[in-house]
């Protein structure tokens, strides 16, 4: 028996040490940087839907025909506070309480099977942690936009969180298990019509590695529980 909790031991700092992004054995896909050439809040009387109290403009570089972005703020919402708004060639997007740190937004496009996708990304917290929207931008004046719910990006994956797994373009989102812990779920998650899909195998099991903060306060973690079945690319070797 205590040899068995030594290996347990041995293990668990094994993967604490071990860099997440690890766990998924996904080709890397590189971000484009998307420029803002400036950012800042509209006065007052230039905001259109007075439902909202303040309104950032996000003046870009030019891409697939986008220019600028209108983003209203859900925290400054007079009627629903938990209700934001972006706007993206006069096309309307309304998200839920997502906490993003407006003033710090970074934008990134990518390219993939004739595709563009716009990544509006941000902070949330103090531990580096993130979010993100999708959006697809093939059709400039017929925007898809995908909300991943509740899911972020934890630190470890950072900008690396997109990459190819099984020939799909994949995001890999991670969520808590339970809202009263530090214990979290990353997936890949993949475009499939008007929303986002979990990687499932064959059989409809989701790709998954549960893991759990070592402490409040660091990032460090601990795999408890994983499914990541072999890559169709490995089979084939």
């Amino acid at each position: 028996m205590r040899i068995i909790f030594c290996l347990l031991i041995m293990s668990c700092f094994i993967f604490s040490n071990r860099n997440l992004e690890d766990s998924f054995c996904f080709e890397n896909y590189s971000l484009n940087n998307v420029k803002i050439k400036s950012r800042g809040t509209l006065e007052h009387k230039y905001i259109e839907d007075t439902y909202y109290e303040e309104c950032w403009l996000f003046d870009i570089e030019k891409t697939n025909g986008i220019e600028e972005i209108l983003w209203y703020p859900d925290y400054n919402n007079r009627i629903n506070r938990n209700e934001g708004k972006i706007v993206i060639n006069k096309q309307i997007f309304i998200f839920k309480d997502y906490g993003l740190y407006v003033p710090e937004v970074k934008l990134y496009s990518i390219n993939y099977n004739e595709k563009t996708y716009l990544l509006i990304m941000g902070n949330i917290g103090k531990y580096g942690n993130k979010r993100c929207f999708i959006f697809d931008i093939t059709d400039s004046d017929s925007i898809a936009f995908y909300q991943p719910e509740s899911k972020f990006i934890c630190k470890e994956m950072a900008e690396h969180f997109v990459g190819i797994y099984n020939n799909k373009l994949c995001f890999f989102f991670s969520t808590k298990r339970y809202e009263w812990n530090g214990q979290y779920k990353l997936a890949p998650y993949y475009i499939e019509g008007d929303s986002l899909k979990q990687l499932c195998d064959k059989n409809g099991k989701p790709y998954f590695v549960d893991y759990s903060y070592k402490t409040k306060y660091e990032q460090e973690y601990v795999i408890d529980d994983k499914y990541i079945p072999p890559r169709e690319t490995d089979k084939v070797q």
